[in-house]
């Protein structure tokens, strides 16, 4: 399924929830994060963090709508990692950001 965007206001560029949003490992020290595409964003942001419930720091941004994965690399072996991704589009000056994503894990 493809969410569009070109033509949306600002409010329901928020209402969006990224969708299909999953993590497994890809090698010994890598982590693949993938999605579905929305089309009419700009981009994608990815957050990790080391529990479900605690702090997400931003890993990676995308510059465009078409990556719809992220490979994390450097992780530590044995150890969970939890990933969520929101969608944003520059609308003028100022960009808006999609709801985030459910959480996902990989360990």
């Amino acid at each position: 399924m493809v969410l569009r965007l070109r033509q949306l206001a600002s409010t329901q560029v928020k209402a969006i929830t990224p969708k299909n949003v999953k993590a497994a490992s890809y090698s010994y020290t890598k982590i693949k994060v993938t999605w579905d595409k929305i089309e009419g964003v700009d981009g994608y942001k990815v957050y990790r963090a080391t529990s479900k419930n605690g702090k997400y720091s931003l890993v990676r941004t995308t510059t465009s709508a078409n990556t719809l994965s992220y490979i994390n690399t450097g992780r530590t072996a044995g150890k969970t990692y939890y990933y969520k991704v929101r969608g944003y589009k520059k609308i003028g000056k100022t960009t808006y950001h999609t709801k985030y994503s459910a959480v996902t894990s990989a360990y």
